[in-house]
This record gives structure tokens, sequence and C-alpha cells, in this order.
């Protein structure tokens, strides 16, 4: 592949206003070299991740509403990820969380409002025969009542900016892993999570934005509850490294969106 193709291909992670002047510099500056190197095609991939994140911040969106609609997508793809096993016998609940995801991607708060309280009020008394219940389950019954009451708050606003498409990767891949592959549905879930997480951090240090630190703190209070609902309960080795690496990662992020307003 020659270093013009694979420069159009790396700058198609840019938003379409910066690729084409910087196209232009590239060649111009590596005019006598054939290939791009492994460092600046990561400096590549880098600076698309930055120019995106501080694209979004610069959003006509308050960023507290957006941090919510962030949280909201995250926890209704946590909760399509939850229920992807029941696919095979009980359709219909994976197929109302799959709505609940495109509705709230699209920043259609108010379609997905009522959405996401009828599941919350479903799993916890159950009120139609023809779908599963999982009342037992605190933490998912607490996520899908947060998520309600998130989609609520942000039904009073009339302005939504859609997340973009590359999320339907995650429940995609979530959907792949239940149908096909051994990957149990709570590991591939807690390796999304960290992954997301890692990259809320990343977004907090290149938009200095408070988003993803409000995003990230909203999608672990379910787990906090569920904590809370019964300290007592056993808990495994790998779920404390786990817990552990989310906090570490919420802090993190914590630190650097302090630093962030410092600097602004």
């Amino acid at each position: 592949m020659s270093a013009e193709r694979w420069y159009r291909l790396l700058l198609r992670a840019y938003p379409a206003g910066h690729r084409d002047e910087l196209l232009g510099t590239l060649l111009e500056t590596g005019a006598d070299r054939r290939t791009s190197s492994a460092r600046e095609s990561a400096a590549l991939v880098r600076g698309a991740f930055s120019a995106r994140a501080r694209r979004r911040a610069d959003l006509p969106v308050r960023w507290w509403a957006d941090g919510l609609h962030l949280a909201a997508l995250a926890l209704a793809v946590a909760a399509f990820g939850a229920v992807t096993p029941e696919l095979p016998d009980w359709p219909l609940r994976p197929a109302v969380f799959a709505l609940l995801v495109v509705t709230v991607l699209y920043g259609r708060f108010r379609v997905a409002a009522p959405i996401a309280v009828f599941a919350a009020v479903q799993n916890g008394v159950g009120v139609f025969p023809w779908m599963r219940v999982q009342s037992t389950d605190v933490r998912f019954g607490a996520s899908l009542w947060l998520l309600a009451g998130v989609l609520l708050v942000l039904a009073v606003r009339r302005r939504a900016c859609p997340r973009s498409r590359w999320w339907f990767v995650v429940p995609a891949a979530m959907l792949v892993d239940s149908l096909f592959l051994t990957v149990g549905p709570g590991e591939l879930t807690a390796f999304l999570e960290l992954g997301l997480m890692a990259t809320g951090l990343c977004a907090t240090v290149a938009a200095r934005d408070l988003r993803w630190l409000l995003a990230s703190a909203v999608h672990l209070l379910p787990a906090v509850l569920g904590y809370l609902h019964d300290p007592h309960r056993p808990v495994s080795p790998q779920d404390v490294v786990y817990h552990a690496a989310l906090a570490g990662l919420l802090l993190a992020t914590a630190v650097a969106a302090r630093h962030a307003r410092r600097r602004v």
C-alpha cells in the first residue's frame, strides 16, 4: 500500500474538515518515503481521537446533558448485553433493549424514556408474563431505574446530538459473543467497561471537559448500589481487581478533569 493510500485510510478517522489539509501536509513532508512509519501512524490515530473528542465538546449542548446522554447509552448497552443470553428462548426482551439502545444513541429521549420505564417496571414486578423477569439481580434492576431516571431528565430538553454510529459495534460484539462465542457475557461486559472508561479518561485529557467524568460516575452507580444492598455477599478476587480498576480509572478521570479546569 502506498503512503498516500495509507494516509487517506488513517485520515478517515478525523472529522471531515481536517482531512484534505492534513493529507497535503503529510504528502509534502513525506515525499521521499514510500510508506508511513509506525510512530507516525500512531500519532495520526491519537490526533484523530483528540480531534473528535474536542469536536464533541464544542457541540451546542450543555456538558452535563451530553454526559448524561453518554451515561444513558452506556447503561442501555450494558443492559442489552445482560439479556442477550435470553435471545434463543425469550427473544422479546432483548429486542426491547435493542430498540432502547437505538433510540438513546440517536437522542430520541422522549421515545426512549417510556421504553426504559416499562423495562424497569417489567423487570421488577413482571407485568407481562411473556417477558422474562430478572428482579433478583439488584445491580441490573438499579441500572434500569437509573437509566429511566436519566432519560426522563433528558426528555425535558429539546436539543440532543446523536452519538457516533461506531457505538453499534459494542452491542454487536455482545450479540455475536452470546450467539457464537464462548466468552461469558459478564466477562465481555467487564472488558468493554474497562475499555470504555479508559477511552473516557483519554477523551477528558484531550478535550479538557467534564462530560466523560459524569458519564463514568453515573455508569458505576448501580455497582455501588448493589454492594450497599448486600455488603456481606461473597466477593471473588477477580471482582476486587475489576472494581479496583474501575475505581482507579474513575479517579484518574476526575484528576484529569480537575487539571483541565485549572488550565482552561
